[in-house]
């Protein structure tokens, strides 16, 4: 199973029940750690939503509304200037970012914190 969540979605963190816009939303190789060790580490819990919301939409208009629960990952974590760069980022936002992991892939999460 591959976790479907694509740019322009919302990440719910649900320790603090905030969402996030999804900027960056790419494959992350397993071979740079195993999927068993990073499951261990994936302590935080997360959802995500596309579609209609009030005050407009997540991802394009033609998207049918998906709302994927129960998917673990790393705690999210601000991004450094070197990060920023690996990614090719250059905005006035601050990003975090998180990996989230399902059964069998992961998935690097890059999400619009706040405006800086």
């Amino acid at each position: 199973m591959t976790i479907n969540l694509k740019e322009g979605d919302l990440l719910v963190d649900e320790g603090n029940s905030k969402e996030y816009p999804v900027s960056i939303a790419r494959n992350w190789p397993l071979y740079q750690l195993s999927l068993e060790s990073f499951r261990a580490m994936a302590t935080s819990h997360f959802s995500a939503k596309r579609g209609e919301i009030s005050g407009g939409t997540i991802g394009k208009a033609s998207d049918a509304p998906v709302h994927i629960t129960n998917v673990i990952g790393l705690p999210l974590l601000p991004m450094t200037a070197q990060d920023y760069e690996t990614v090719g980022l250059d905005t006035p936002t601050d990003m975090l970012q998180t990996i989230l992991v399902d059964a069998d892939s992961a998935l690097h999460v890059v999400v619009e914190a706040h405006k800086r």
